[in-house]
This record gives C-alpha cells, sequence and structure tokens, in this order.
C-alpha cells in the first residue's frame, strides 16, 4: 500500500538535502556534509520531541501543538551547524571534502552519545527517538494534516529559493560567484558575505530536511543516520545538473518509489529489499550514463583568492 502521508514528508526531506547541495555549490562550495548536517537535524527534532514531551504531560493536545515549533527550533540550531562547517572552508580554507567529511563523521557520534543516554538526559526514556506521530484526528480523506502542512510549507520554500535564485539580482550574484568569484569581486560584490550566507542558510535547510525524515519514521529509535539520505541527495544533484526544477521533480520520483517499496507488504521480505534496491540503482545507472554531461559550477571547491584576479 501506497502511503501519500510518508510521501508528502520524505520527498520534501529528499528535495532539500538536494537543495542544499545546490545552494552550496552555486557559491562556490563542495558540500558533501548534506548527510552529516541532516543527521544533526534530526539529533535535534528527536531531542525537542522528547523535551516537549515530558514538558507538556506527555502526549496532551497541547504537545501535539509544538511539532512545528520544535521542526523551526531545530533548523535554527542547523544554521550552527553550517557556520561550523563555514569556519573550516571559508575561515580556515579547508579542503571542502575533508570539511565535510569531518561533518558527517561527528554527526552520528553525537547524536549516538545522546541516545545511549537517553535514560538518563530524558528521566527514563529507553532511547532517543521522535515522540510525533501522524495525528488520525487531524486528517484530509486518508492524509495526514499535518502531512499536507509540511508539504504545503516545502513547496512555497522551494518556490521563493527558485525566485530568489533565478529572477532577482542577488540570485544572479549568488550564482555568478559559484562560476567566477574573481570577475565577480571585481564587480564590488562581497564574495566572502554571500559563502556565509550560502553555508548558514544550506545548514538551517539540510536540518530542517533531517527533521522531515526523523518525522517520516515516528517511533523508531536514532540510529546515528538518516539512511544515507544524504549521499542520495547529493548523487541526485548531479542527475538533475545542479538545477533546481529537476531536481524537486526528481526527489518526488525517488521518494516515491522509496515509500512503496517500503510499505509493499504483500511481499515477502527478500522481494522488498529488491524493490527498494530500484529508485538507488535507477540513480546510479543515471549518473553512469549521463554524468559526464552534468556540468557543475566551475570554482566549486576552490578556494577564494582575492589577489588572483
Amino acid at each position: 500500500m501506497f502511503d501519500v502521508s510518508q510521501w508528502f514528508i520524505l520527498a520534501p526531506a529528499l528535495i532539500f538535502g538536494i537543495l542544499s547541495g545546490y545552494l552550496s555549490e552555486r557559491v562556490g562550495i563542495v558540500n558533501i556534509a548534506i548527510n552529516g548536517m541532516m543527521i544533526f537535524g534530526a539529533v535535534f527534532f528527536n531531542i525537542f520531541s522528547n523535551v516537549f514531551y515530558q514538558a507538556f504531560n506527555e502526549g496532551s493536545g497541547s504537545y501535539n501543538s509544538t511539532f512545528f515549533l520544535t521542526m523551526l527550533i531545530s533548523s535554527a540550531l542547523g544554521v550552527g551547524v553550517g557556520a561550523l562547517f563555514g569556519f573550516a572552508v571559508i575561515k580556515l580554507k579547508c579542503d571542502h571534502v575533508i570539511g565535510g567529511t569531518g561533518i558527517n563523521l561527528i554527526a552520528p557520534g553525537i547524536g549516538l552519545i545522546i541516545s545511549d543516554n537517553a535514560p538518563v538526559i530524558f528521566n527514563g526514556q529507553s532511547s532517543l527517538a521522535n515522540k510525533y506521530t501522524f495525528n488520525p484526528d487531524i486528517r484530509v480523506g486518508s492524509v495526514s494534516g499535518e502531512a499536507i502542512i509540511c508539504l504545503v510549507i516545502s513547496l512555497v520554500i522551494i518556490a521563493a529559493i527558485y525566485v530568489f535564485m533565478n529572477f532577482t539580482k542577488y540570485g544572479l550574484r549568488y550564482r555568478s560567484i559559484g562560476e567566477n568569484p574573481n570577475a565577480a569581486d571585481a564587480q564590488g560584490i562581497n564574495v566572502i558575505k554571500y559563502k556565509w550566507i550560502g553555508v548558514l542558510v544550506v545548514g538551517a535547510l539540510a536540518s530542517f530536511a533531517g527533521c522531515l525524515f526523523s518525522y517520516y519514521i515516528p517511533g523508531s529509535a536514532f540510529a546515528g543516520d538518516v539512511n544515507g539520505l544524504g549521499f542520495i541527495a547529493l548523487a541526485l544533484l548531479i542527475v538533475s545538473s545542479w538545477k533546481i526544477s529537476p531536481s524537486v521533480i526528481i526527489g518526488f520520483l525517488f521518494s516515491a518509489l522509496y515509500v512503496f517499496a517500503s510499505n509493499a507488504l504483500s511481499l515477502t521480505q527478500e522481494n522488498r529489499y529488491i524493490l527498494k534496491i530500484i529508485p538507488f540503482a535507477l540513480t546510479l545507472v543515471v549518473m553512469v550514463l549521463f554524468g559526464r554531461f552534468s556540468i557543475g559550477p566551475k570554482s566549486a571547491g576552490k578556494h577564494f583568492n582575492k589577489s588572483a584576479r
């Protein structure tokens, strides 16, 4: 059975992961830390889910009303993760891949430490897990009301990013930095400022994606990962040729296949695993066949040198 509510949650999570990579590379920063940033978002979401769960009478109506506040807080904290990444690659001029790998390594470690100590930190909770669930009392047909709201909010954010990047002078400046930062600097554009804005926004977006993923699997104990969704987002970014519209379409298609495979209850466990492989295999095949035709921003991964005009 295909669960539309899960699709409405997972698709934006994957798309925001892709857009995190897009916004990074368009400002000249290679971001393989998407997965780690998403893990941090999931950790923040799970922490505040437990905090509010205990503070508001463990599952009462007041607790359920904190759902979007938890999303907002977790996304805001993701800015700090983006700042950490920016400090490494912009301020210290660390290799972008090494800096991203550091985020990817530290995120699951911190998450697992908190999860292992959940009985002490959260007063008896057996593990770190999301306490929010799809509310059966708030539905539009068979679809969760929270899932619809999350989808609408996500589509508004995606549309705002698309308009900003393609129809504003600031978006043009932003993209020019990923192509030729020295030419942008010669026009009086503050390249470093735009790079910092980029990594901070990316941190918030990836953290929000992690929140959505954690909500996608309610009640499951946090295992220190987001099932590698950040790495899949990076692959789909290449498949979409660093463009927003194809990223959105591919994100919806991939997530639909993933949700269908996860809910194919009529299949045996072995056949379900085979079905789950299909979206990943298709992504790999497309990358092999068309990856060489995908041309990313020319200055992605290169440190800005003001004297190299």
